[in-house]
Order: C-alpha cells, then sequence, then structure tokens
C-alpha cells in the first residue's frame, strides 16, 4: 500500500509554516497552542506496536507531538462511540505486507457489518471518515 505522495518531512514543516505554526521547544505553535494529540490505539499486536511507534516518530519530526494510549478493544470503542478521542487507530489482522483482505473480503462482511454502524456514530462529525465507513458498509452489504 502506497500513498499518493512521497513522504517529505522538509515540506511538511514548510506548509505547517506558511500556516502561522512555528517550532517552539521541539514542538510547533501557533498563537500560544501546541499542535499536539492523543493518539488512542490497542496495542499488543507486533505489526500496529510498530506502525504506531514509527507513527509517533514522522510526527515528532515534523514538531506535531503525539501522545500514545494503547488501551483494549473494547475501552477504545467505548471511546470512540462517546468521541473522546483526538485520533485513533483501528487495526484489525494488519500485515507487514499491507494486505487488507482479512479486512474486506467477503468472509469479513458479519464482522464489518456489525461494527460499521458504531464506528459511523463514532465518526459522525467527520465527513470524509464516515463517506469512508459508508463505502465499507456498501463492499459488505455486497458479499
Amino acid at each position: 500500500m502506497q500513498p499518493p505522495y512521497d513522504f517529505d518531512p522538509e515540506k511538511a514543516k514548510a506548509l505547517l509554516a506558511e500556516a502561522g505554526w512555528t517550532l517552539d521547544d521541539g514542538v510547533m505553535t501557533k498563537d500560544g497552542q501546541k499542535l499536539e494529540f492523543d493518539f488512542l490505539y490497542s496495542g499488543g499486536e507486533p505489526v500496529v506496536d510498530q506502525l504506531v511507534t514509527y507513527m509517533k516518530e514522522a510526527w515528532e519530526e515534523i514538531g506535531v507531538k503525539i501522545d500514545l494510549t494503547s488501551i483494549n478493544g473494547a475501552a477504545l470503542i467505548e471511546r470512540l462511540e462517546s468521541g473522546d478521542f483526538d485520533m485513533a487507530l483501528l487495526a484489525v489482522s494488519l500485515s507487514p505486507d499491507g494486505n487488507q483482505t482479512a479486512l474486506f473480503s467477503c468472509d469479513a462482511a458479519t464482522t464489518w457489518s456489525e461494527l460499521l454502524p458504531l464506528l459511523q456514530r463514532a465518526m459522525g462529525h467527520n465527513r470524509r471518515a464516515a463517506a469512508g465507513w459508508s463505502s465499507m458498509r456498501t463492499h459488505a452489504r455486497s458479499c
């Protein structure tokens, strides 16, 4: 899985600077507010733990402070439902090669058809995320 753009920390810093952010003691700051967020995930899976460690390093390289919070799956879903989160990673059966068959195959449809309404409620305030969940729900129903 490759993003349609290159990883370019210097470009990211330049864009933040254009938007008025300045680096202060290693963290981007604007109007007295630090650019930081809490990142929820369900840890314990080696691939997920490696991924979030890399994500933290990448964010911090451009001056964004990220606090990783590993919580169990049930607590994660509860936080998503309540809207008590800045950012969250939902990772199910991730593999190092990026194969997502376990997520989007027809065998996963039952799980997704149960999970997607919950995720849509949790992400309802975010139109882009909600649209993504709707697309996945459509796939789940087509199996």
